[in-house]
């Protein structure tokens, strides 16, 4: 059966957090990536730091929750939000 494409046929499904790497990783250069860090940095400190443990430290939300001693909804809500600002800033 196909679907039609106003159903979404024949697009492929990624996750913000996949779309945003891939993104990142093909589509942008190092100094297009420390500029949008940057500007998070400076707009948002702590949903800068998540993205620092979560995507180059590799650390669980949970962990991130620890070090920065917030809830584990604080630590998912800055996540989100890091996503969003990224990808509105390189995109």
């Amino acid at each position: 059966m196909r679907v039609p494409a106003r159903s979404g046929g024949g697009a492929q499904n990624v996750t913000l957090t996949a779309g945003l790497a891939e993104t990142i990783l093909t589509e942008h250069s190092v100094s297009d990536i420390e500029r949008a860090l940057a500007a998070l940095e400076e707009l948002d400190p702590r949903a800068y730091r998540v993205v620092e443990m979560r995507y180059f430290a590799g650390l669980t939300e949970e962990d991130i929750a620890g070090v920065l001693e917030v809830s584990l909804p604080t630590v998912k809500r800055d996540w989100r939000k890091a996503r969003a600002f990224l990808y509105g800033q390189l995109c």
